[in-house]
């Protein structure tokens, strides 16, 4: 059985006036949140072999901030550009493309990974920032492979 770990990134600092959507950064709360998850995750033994990512400032950095808690250099997330405000059908073609890793996790932007997330899930699962949505891969072929919810993390469940 694998595992898709979907995350949406932390929390984002709007007080940049005229800074580009795609360049906001973390706020400290987002700073905070990002280890704080990893950990978590970590503890119930969900450790990414692969983390594709969109290139966005705050995605990025929520992907990094959480490598570096699982102890993983910075090589092995994959900027993928389609994550960035990606629909649905995008982020299914990024997780297709990575079947074969056995725990892979996936960082994005909502609208696009709660509507991800509840067309994999069969049922709404909303996704706040740096929320973590786990589900089980059953094997099978890219084209109907299934997935199972095994749970849903969110900061406040872990603060």
């Amino acid at each position: 059985m694998k595992t898709l770990v979907l995350i949406r990134h932390a929390k984002s600092d709007w007080t940049s006036h005229g800074l580009p959507d795609f360049d906001r950064p973390l706020n400290k709360r987002g700073r905070t949140d990002a280890p704080l998850m990893a950990d978590q995750l970590k503890q119930l033994g969900i450790v990414p072999q692969k983390i594709l990512t969109s290139p966005a400032n705050r995605a990025r950095t929520t992907a990094y901030l959480m490598a570096e808690q699982f102890g993983m250099p910075g090589q092995e997330i994959v900027e993928v550009p389609s994550l960035y405000l990606g629909e649905p059908s995008d982020l299914d073609r990024a997780v297709k493309s990575s079947l074969d890793t056995e725990t892979l996790f996936l960082y994005a932007h909502n609208p696009g990974i709660s509507y991800y997330a509840t067309l994999l899930a069969q049922q709404e699962i909303p996704m706040p920032t740096c929320c973590a949505a786990i589900f089980t891969i059953s094997e099978g072929h890219e084209s109907d492979f299934r997935a199972t919810l095994k749970m849903v993390l969110r900061p406040r469940d872990i603060n």
